[in-house]
């Protein structure tokens, strides 16, 4: 049964808006029980994508203010090819605006509220997800390491490093001249750089340091969380002139249901001349080695993606420093970052 949480109708309206301006896709999906997954059965795009509806709820509760203003960000999901976004509802004390912010294109749910109040205040979204298996294997005789001035002009900025995720230095000095040195095709470079980032690391949560997607953290560590094994793949498929990136959201249990969910989870895409983006889940692939071959070109339905980039400035912009990534909620109090948030997301499978 689908719950409707009741906000200010105001706000709804807003976000409601919001969306229908901004041209969300309104085809559908259906779901289904499908829920394992076999690398074997997914080398080429005639399997058929598996599909998952469900409905993902994203709750943020601001504790403690102490100021005259508020500010909140939230991550606001948006459609693609691989899911469709509608929203449910949202339930705010104050009005607010979904934005798109102009490097990623990224959209962003902002409110702001002068004289809150010391709170807690609770802002919730509910989305519906219509979310479909991404397959992207069908890249036999694609690639050549030769970006148009197009291409080049659409995904240049993902050549470009980040604050952590560095294209040049003395960790990827020592990596680089053995990984496919005289390969000139995006498909056979992307694949060794994925073989080595799963060979070299191991996926763990040990201690402090991990989890701030680092690549000195994952060459000299040479273990981590999600972040850590992508941000060394990026920078290694960049350093080769392989332009990447880096996408985060949220993982659903395959068994169908509905709980609580406990954290993020991200990847990387790369991008292949006269093709397209590649999706890769190395740090998946380490934990479940049999799925190493399937997670190279495909994710599961098991997802929802949030937002890309790293170093992101919000819409409208923070005072703040850029943010590493954006997938929790950020809050600042007259302009300064507020810590006190508490966060809690959750999912109902639909029929």
């Amino acid at each position: 049964m689908r719950r409707v949480y009741l906000g200010a109708l105001a706000t709804v309206l807003i976000v409601t808006l919001g969306v229908a301006a901004a041209g969300l896709r309104a085809d559908g999906i259906n779901g289904n029980n499908e829920s394992k997954h076999n690398g074997s059965k997914h080398k080429g795009s005639k399997h058929k994508p598996r599909t998952r509806s469900f409905e993902f709820s994203y709750e943020a509760t601001i504790l403690e203010v102490r100021g005259k203003t508020l500010d909140v960000w939230l991550p606001y999901p948006k459609s693609d090819e691989w899911q469709r976004i509608e929203l449910v509802s949202i339930a705010s004390p104050w009005k607010g605006r979904v934005y798109e912010e102009p490097i990623y294109r990224n959209r962003i749910y902002h409110v702001r509220a002068e004289d809150p109040g010391p709170g807690p205040h609770t802002i919730k979204m509910t989305f519906r997800v219509d979310r479909k298996e991404k397959i992207r294997k069908d890249f036999a005789g694609r690639g050549g390491l030769q970006l148009g001035p197009d291409a080049r002009k659409a995904v240049g900025r993902f050549l470009q490093s980040n604050r952590l995720v560095p294209i040049s230095g003395s960790r990827l000095d020592a990596i680089l001249p053995g990984i496919a040195p005289k390969e000139r095709n995006e498909i056979k470079v992307g694949r060794a750089i994925y073989d080595y980032v799963m060979d070299s690391m191991r996926y763990a949560k040990e201690g402090s340091g991990w989890g701030k997607g680092s690549t000195a953290w994952a060459c000299d560590a040479r273990y981590g969380n999600c972040t850590d094994f992508h941000a060394l793949f990026i920078s290694l498929a960049r350093a080769k002139g392989i332009p990447a990136r880096f996408v985060i959201g949220f993982p659903l249990p395959t068994r169908r249901g509905e709980g609580k969910i406990g954290s993020y989870h991200c990847w990387a895409d790369f991008y292949v001349t006269g093709y397209g983006w590649v999706p890769v889940d190395i740090s998946e692939a380490e934990k479940q080695p049999k799925l190493a071959e399937y997670y190279f070109g495909a994710h599961s339905e098991d997802r929802v993606e949030f937002t890309q980039g790293r170093d992101l400035v919000l819409a409208p912009p923070q005072k703040g420093p850029p943010l590493n990534y954006f997938v929790y909620p950020y809050a600042e109090v007259d302009g300064s970052p507020h810590g006190a948030v508490q966060k809690s997301f959750t999912f109902e499978d639909l029929p």
